[in-house]
């Protein structure tokens, strides 16, 4: 990789959900790429970039990079200030700088925070500040070209989010018998009410295996064991079921609101946990990503939750062991970095 590129560095918190793993990953990947770490602020500081660019120390540090460099940022970055967008714009002015967006969520899209209509401004203001944009996928890709009047030629689409697991064997957490499924990620009735149906829908020989945080466990039944919560770097090897289920919203026969809308235009991470533990996947049929389910046969779609008992029960033994070891290729991809190492690759 040529030299002279950097990306911002978010030191967080560690946390048990998605968001936190991909974050964190991304930045393994960049290293792993050669690209310097530039700090913009550590955790449990109250201060964001702005007031830091103001104030000299990282405007200092910006204003020193060499005159084309590349910069990557992950976006969007909740805890900055509105403004820090259009500070690295001018930084970029000044610099000549090349900005690179690795979009992580594009809330002009999701919706899940209505109450505060500045975060779908900033998304606004990323794009037309970028030099590229790093998106989901082709669909997210037509969506900004279509609504926001992007230049393609700025988008790069990701595939699939990468899902980096350490000193791993790569094996299936799957179990033999293709009749049990889990859910990992939030578990809350806001972002996963759908859970609730899927329980009553379920027949008890096709065990439910929950993992994560905010789970309601009034809603325990004979079907449905709830695991906890793990750290996202060992959580592959703790999914010991046949399927990998992604959905989203507060309803089983469709996904629906804000957060089920948005699974046609983004790539779940939970896709690439199951891809990384090497188990199936059962996603909505209008997903942005069921096309990449159905084309590389590493499991089946479906339009409602209702249908799961009568197709789980269709799979054949040879039907799902295709599916495992079709799972392979990407399974290795996704803990390699393949997707993010090839979107930079593109956009240096």
């Amino acid at each position: 990789m040529e030299h002279r590129l950097y990306f911002l560095h978010r030191d967080e918190a560690a946390a048990n959900h998605a968001g936190s793993k991909a974050v964190r990953d991304a930045e393994v990947i960049f290293m792993q790429l050669g690209i310097t770490p530039l700090p913009v602020y550590s955790a449990g500081s109250a201060r964001g970039i702005a007031r830091k660019l103001r104030h000299g120390g990282q405007l200092a540090r910006l204003l020193t990079l060499p005159f084309g460099s590349v910069l990557f940022i992950q976006y969007p970055m909740y805890r900055m200030k509105r403004d820090y967008v259009d500070l690295l714009r001018r930084v970029r002015t000044l610099r000549k700088l090349r900005l690179v967006f690795l979009v992580h969520d594009l809330e002009m899209i999701r919706h899940a925070f209505p109450e505060n209509p500045d975060l779908a401004f900033r998304d606004r203001e990323m794009l037309s500040a970028a030099d590229r944009i790093i998106v989901h996928n082709s669909r997210m890709a037509d969506f900004l070209v279509s609504d926001c009047n992007v230049d393609r030629r700025k988008l790069i689409s990701l595939g699939l989010f990468d899902y980096l697991v350490a000193k791993a064997p790569l094996e299936s957490a799957a179990n033999a018998v293709p009749r049990s499924i889990c859910v990992a990620g939030n578990l809350s009735p806001e972002k996963s009410g759908y859970i609730k149906g899927l329980i009553d829908l379920l027949p008890e020989d096709i065990p439910l295996n929950l993992f994560g945080v905010n789970f309601d466990e009034g809603l325990l039944g004979n079907n449905v064991t709830y695991h906890g919560s793990f750290d996202a770097d060992i959580l592959p090897g703790m999914l010991d079921s046949s399927f990998g289920l992604v959905w989203d919203g507060p309803v089983s026969n469709t996904c629906a609101g804000n957060m089920g809308n948005y699974m046609r235009f983004n790539n779940p991470h939970k896709v690439s946990l199951y891809i990384s533990a090497g188990i199936p996947v059962i996603i909505w049929s209008e997903a942005a990503l069921a096309g990449l389910v159905k084309d590389n046969k590493i499991g089946f779609t479906v339009s409602s939750l209702e249908e799961i008992p009568e197709r789980l029960r269709s799979v054949t033994d040879e039907e799902y062991m295709s599916y495992i070891s079709n799972l392979k290729p990407l399974q290795r991809q996704v803990r390699d970095g393949y997707f993010l190492k090839e979107a930079v690759k593109t956009a240096v």
